[in-house]
């Protein structure tokens, strides 16, 4: 099956390399045959690349293959089309809730705080994103649109991390230092030295690190870690909520990546499990954890565990397709 792959839709495979897919137009498809009776699915890793293949007519379509700040530059160009449709990527920051200063969670609260998520969207996404305080993407059954956003207030940030002990000092150094990983990604760089500014208004100290990805992601599933970011993509079950934040699931059995636990939401997530309609096991928008009567929920607010490792976010809200005209 995986060296000769079979289907029902309007494709079937013919062959693959190591760096494409061929597919031809499957005559015995439900709706017909489409029009397009050869398609090359090919890999270009370097999104530069991508963009010089389309320029030049070497390929006709590219999906979420770009950077945000190659995408005007098509969209003002009459022989490109750009459509943008809602995606269900998540965009978060991870904290290692047993590191000791990052345990305390007058201090993750201060740090959400400290964000402006906006200013994320609007600079390092040009506007391919939307701010959320949910890991579920709009229109979701399962997402709970009523949950108050949280703003930036450097006041309310300074004030909690002086309830933390963690007092402003005179002169330069800072209340403490904390080290943010990252890939070297040039969009992931970029959005650690944005964060490093934004927390560096509260007194903290950011020291940023790099790394190839496969040394990162290894530290980032070991714990170990202070401070860094990555993406989910392809949100579509509210039980995703089990492999991210349920207390057996830290690595290697799970995604638990920040070693968040929280017996009563580990309860709600096991009920929610159970249920298959869909209006008793909807888990939506953790953390703090309530019981209603339709079953397992979660509702958001600034006295629970919200700052936890997936409170601080930012959902990459649209697709982009590029295709020549």
């Amino acid at each position: 099956m995986n060296r000769h792959p079979i289907g029902t839709g309007p494709f079937r495979f013919v062959e693959r390399s190591p760096d494409q897919v061929v597919l031809e137009s499957n005559p015995d498809y439900r709706d017909g045959a489409p029009a397009i009776t050869r398609l090359i699915l090919r890999e270009v890793p370097d999104s530069t690349v991508r963009v010089l293949e389309l320029q030049k007519g070497s390929v006709q379509l590219v999906v979420n293959g770009l950077t945000p700040d190659q995408v005007p530059a098509f969209r003002n160009n009459p022989r490109f089309r750009v459509a943008e449709s809602p995606g269900a990527n998540y965009a978060y920051l991870g904290v290692n809730l047993t590191d000791p200063i990052l345990s305390d969670r007058r201090v993750r609260r201060a740090i959400a705080l400290a964000l402006d998520r906006q200013v994320l969207v609007e600079s390092l996404w040009r506007g391919l994103a939307r701010v959320t305080e949910t890991m579920m993407p709009a229109g979701h059954w399962a997402r709970n649109d009523d949950l108050e956003p949280m703003t930036r207030d450097l006041a309310t940030a300074a004030n909690l991390l002086d309830q933390a002990g963690y007092t402003d000092p005179e002169g330069p150094e800072p209340r403490f230092r904390l080290t943010f990983k990252s890939s070297t990604n040039e969009d992931s760089l970029l959005q650690a030295q944005i964060i490093q500014a934004m927390l560096a208004e509260v007194g903290i100290e950011l020291e940023l690190r790099s790394y190839e990805f496969a040394t990162f992601y290894g530290d980032i599933k070991q714990g170990n870690f202070q401070l860094f970011s990555l993406v989910w993509t392809g949100i579509t079950d509210p039980h995703i909520y089990n492999l991210v934040l349920h207390s057996r699931s830290v690595p290697p059995d799970g995604s638990n990546r920040g070693r968040y636990h929280n017996p009563e939401f580990d309860r709600l997530i096991d009920d929610g499990s159970r249920f298959t309609d869909p209006a008793r096991s909807s888990i939506p928008d953790p953390p703090r954890v309530s019981r209603s009567r339709t079953g397992a929920r979660f509702s958001s607010s600034s006295a629970s565990d919200t700052n936890n490792s997936w409170a601080i976010s930012t959902a990459r809200s649209t697709r982009t397709s590029l295709t020549t005209k």
